[in-house]
């Protein structure tokens, strides 16, 4: 049996571990909340990334790590370990999530539940080879000293087919057209060009580009690192559709008085024509967005139906 977990993730996590005779447990990180996500027992095993690192920068909670060390459990650190890895009695869970309240409360996960005796057996091999460094009280209490809490906020909302809980990236869709580039624009922007080229994903697939606009633009004024961009870029007869790009950041020019979007451009693109998009858009009852607009997309399915359009 394999079966994928998504949303009831957690949920199948608690019920196997509270119903199993044994629980061990290979993750990097075990933060706040963590001792109340699994039912723990004496003689189960715990493997984490414990190192001082992680404790200071509250990933691993030794104060949670204590609950379960007062309780019989067996417990090793493994400094490189980045495995989430979840053994019940016969059923092996390998998935995203860390232990913690922030992962059952806010975070997407997802992760794949088998039986599979072969494969089961070389999670239980797993954990037996890296059960090696124990972790002691001694250790526990310097850690205490260390540690410093994380800082999450909010908490995840069940989705619906309204809200998706800003699941996404923050969406624009930017009308643009054609911009002449002088000779002084090249070269200023080479000032900083090796900045914004450590920020490519792959090199092999993507390149650097930019998008100029007077400084005083609204929109280059609000866009951020990381925002998803789709662009209509408009000719005199026709608009072009582009396979959404990645704002990088903006360069100020204050002498010229513009500004240059920096973005992660695919080196071939998928274009499509405007009247194709146009034509999908009012298929999904969507009629505010015109190739003449840039604004941001604010509704989650709105940014769902947009980004689907290039799959």
């Amino acid at each position: 049996m394999i079966q994928f977990l998504s949303d009831e993730i957690w949920r199948i996590i608690r019920d196997l571990s509270k119903n199993s005779g044994r629980t061990r447990v290979a993750v990097a990180y075990f933060g706040t909340g963590a001792s109340e996500q699994l039912t723990f027992k004496k003689g189960d095993t715990l493997i984490i990334a414990m190192h001082l690192n992680n404790v200071k920068a509250g990933q691993v909670n030794p104060f949670e790590i204590q609950k379960l060390y007062d309780k019989g459990v067996l417990i090793y650190t493994l400094s490189n370990l980045h495995s989430k890895i979840y053994l019940f009695d016969k059923k092996m869970i390998v998935c995203s999530a860390n232990v913690s309240s922030h992962s059952a409360d806010c975070l997407i996960e997802s992760g794949i539940l088998t039986d599979d005796k072969t494969t089961f057996e070389n999670g239980d091999r797993f954990i037996k080879e890296n059960s090696v460094e124990k972790v002691e009280q001694d250790y526990i209490e310097l850690c205490k000293e260390k540690y410093n809490p994380p800082k999450h906020f909010g908490k995840r909302k069940k989705n619906s087919d309204s809200t998706f809980n800003s699941q996404f990236s923050r969406l624009w869709f930017i009308s643009t057209k054609s911009t002449y580039f002088e000779d002084e624009d090249y070269t200023f922007l080479k000032k900083d060009e090796h900045i914004f080229e450590k920020k490519l994903q792959n090199k092999r697939a993507f390149e650097l580009n930019e998008i100029k606009y007077p400084i005083t633009n609204r929109f280059i004024n609000k866009v951020q690192e990381g925002d998803i961009l789709i662009e209509v870029e408009r000719h005199k007869v026709r608009a072009q559709v582009f396979q959404p790009i990645r704002a990088l950041g903006v360069t100020f020019n204050k002498v010229k008085k513009t500004a240059f979007l920096r973005v992660e451009k695919r080196k071939k693109p998928i274009v499509k024509g405007w009247t194709v998009l146009e034509k999908y858009l009012r298929q999904n009852g969507i009629t505010a967005i015109t190739k003449n607009s840039t604004r941001e997309i604010k509704n989650e399915k709105i940014k769902k139906i947009l980004l689907n359009f290039f799959d």
